[in-house]
């Protein structure tokens, strides 16, 4: 009987989550992510281990997908870009400005996807686009109530399909979010 009951519990948690996550809305988000020196593209993107950027996003779910645009300011960054100059001194990197699109597919607690991103490198130089690179990305959705979640998420990100051949845990990078949906 309490078998029963349990199982009859989880079943009723699953559709709800399933039911949830049908309905069609948009979300705005705010937070941070602890960025990582990505071995394979520190020249172009120079973020080291433990920078930290910040971010809003937007997201429109239908069905178990959703669109999110975000775009990231990071205003400290630790590592440096080569000079353009032979021989010339490295460069100070004042701040990246990154925008992208993702799309992720939801349910209730859970997140994953993929998406695009171009990243504006503000240097001593003057200021350059880099990319294209992509991002693979698993999170939580943890709801309060029916407006507000807290939203943490991994990301491997990458500018060629070979760098998943050098793939280093070392270069996961994490972010932490408050969302209102709407």
């Amino acid at each position: 009987m309490m078998r029963k009951l349990l199982m009859s519990a989880v079943s009723a948690l699953l559709l709800a989550s399933g039911l949830e996550a049908q309905a069609g809305g948009s979300s705005l988000g705010a937070g941070a992510r602890y960025r990582a020196k990505h071995s394979t593209f520190a020249d172009e993107i120079p973020f080291g281990n433990g920078d930290i950027s910040y971010f809003a996003a937007y997201q429109y779910s239908e069905g178990i997908a959703a669109w999110e645009l975000a775009f990231d300011y990071a205003p400290d960054i630790s590592g440096k870009k080569p000079s353009a100059a032979e021989g010339g001194d490295p460069l100070d990197v004042d701040y990246i400005l990154t925008p992208g699109i993702s799309l992720l597919f939801t349910d209730k607690y859970f997140r994953g996807g993929g998406g695009t991103f171009m990243s504006y490198v503000r240097d001593d130089d003057g200021g350059s686009w880099e990319g294209p690179g992509g991002q693979l990305q698993v999170g939580l959705h943890f709801p309060f109530g029916s407006k507000l979640a807290l939203d943490l998420a991994t990301y491997y990100i990458f500018t060629r399909f070979s760098d998943f051949e050098e793939f280093d845990f070392g270069e996961l990078e994490y972010s932490g979010s408050l969302t209102y949906t709407f």
